[in-house]
């Protein structure tokens, strides 16, 4: 008797803006800037965060390396899907032109195109940021931008079921945090970031599956169980 065909399972697309695309990075940084700010109040807090923002957003170029990269990463990120639907194990491998060539093609991430760049080097990630703050519900500067362009490591702890960043270093508005910040930096974002995935019923379970998530060799490597 032949093996049973397996259904093909549909899973909707759920990328772009939310914390399976790249706005969880982004919104972490505006969280920072804003639990900073937090702490000055008032006046103080007006002018600092004003200094951190810019009138205009930074120009950002999301590189488009051509349709046959996008087919390309189009194909592995659906195969991904669907294995981790049928809850088989699954590696995916991508590339800084295959993630931004997803951005300047893919419609789901249609709000990030235009704000946001990455690139990967070695076992480190670069994101060039010029988020409208005014697009946020909470925030009081609705007519600056939020110009970024952080630095940072990558891991999972499958024990814990967290992300771990390790920020290397963060510049807001072309001006670097200073030096001997990265450690309070880190303890923020990880903090920040896992409550947030924590709170996402579709984040939560997808973390429970997975192994392994980093940086190596200039990838972005994701393994689930």
């Amino acid at each position: 008797m032949p093996d049973a065909v397996r259904p093909i399972v549909v899973v909707p697309k759920k990328r772009g803006w939310g914390c399976f695309g790249c706005g969880c990075a982004i919104l972490v940084l505006i969280v920072l800037l804003l639990l900073g700010l937090a702490l000055l109040g008032g006046r103080k807090a007006y002018q600092v965060a004003r200094g951190f923002t810019g009138s205009q957003p930074a120009p950002i170029v999301t590189a488009d390396a051509g349709p046959a990269v996008y087919d390309g990463a189009e194909r592995k990120l659906n195969d991904f899907e669907q294995a981790v639907a049928r809850e088989q194990p699954a590696t995916l491998h991508f590339s800084s032109d295959e993630i931004n060539t997803l951005i300047a093609r893919d419609p789901a991430f249609a709000q990030a195109r235009g704000h946001l760049a990455v690139t990967l080097q070695g076992q480190t990630a670069s994101l060039q940021t010029n988020i409208p703050l005014g697009q946020f519900e909470k925030a009081f500067l609705t007519d600056r931008y939020l110009n970024a362009d952080a630095t940072f490591g990558l891991s999972f702890d499958p024990g814990t079921g967290r992300l771990l960043f390790d920020v290397q270093s963060l510049t807001l508005n072309g001006q670097p945090l200073p030096s001997g910040s990265n450690a309070g930096l880190d303890q923020t974002i990880n903090q920040v970031v896992n409550q947030q995935m924590q709170a996402n019923q579709l984040a939560r379970d997808f973390l429970a599956r997975v192994n392994k998530a980093d940086i190596e060799n200039g990838e972005l490597v994701i393994e689930t169980k």
